[in-house]
């Protein structure tokens, strides 16, 4: 029976989570004609987190101050790196781990607006875990050289002498503003 409420509750956080996808992908699609010319992707980007938050499931959440590197080598991939210091969200004061984060993605254009999806490596600076993240985001571009976009992971970690320990939560969510060079 614990197991049904679980897989129940994943599966409903899962439908959640696509309609909220939809629902964003719906409202940056929804331009004007001459919105909907294609952005020329820029090679280099720089982005922060501007309102996300790690944890959505687990009992402790935490406010990470994250910096992301992105580089979009051609229209259709995008390699992106991360950067964070994380923080319990209810004592902003108490700081909690850095953790680094690469990740390759496809990307698919339409207009000025961009979705990607792929996998994330994570490794917190001060553990022996070590998450594997499938990853969705989207942005969408305003102006030539900024864009306002959001990502959602769902890191799936082992620690590594414990390999039979594996764990996973709706977890590295973010809002991203990003300048493109």
């Amino acid at each position: 029976l614990e197991f049904r409420r679980v897989l129940f509750r994943s599966k409903k956080q899962i439908n959640q989570i696509e309609n909220s996808v939809n629902n964003l992908t719906n409202v940056l699609n929804y331009s004007s004609s001459k919105d909907n010319e294609d952005w020329e992707p820029r090679i280099l980007g720089l982005g922060v987190d501007i309102g996300g938050l790690i944890g959505i499931s687990s009992q402790d959440k935490y406010k990470p101050t994250t910096i992301f590197l992105t580089i979009t080598p051609i229209k259709f991939l995008r390699i992106e790196t991360e950067i964070s210091a994380t923080f319990l969200s209810d004592n902003p004061s108490n700081y909690s781990d850095n953790y680094f984060a690469a990740g390759m993605f496809g990307m698919y254009q339409s207009g000025k607006t961009n979705i990607y999806m792929g996998f994330k490596l994570i490794k917190p600076e001060t553990s022996t875990t070590v998450a594997i993240s499938p990853t969705i985001g989207g942005e969408y571009i305003i102006g030539n050289h900024f864009s306002l976009g959001f990502e959602v992971g769902i890191p799936i970690a082992a620690e590594n002498n414990k390999p039979n320990n594996v764990t996973s939560d709706i977890g590295f969510n973010h809002i991203i503003g990003r300048f493109y060079f």
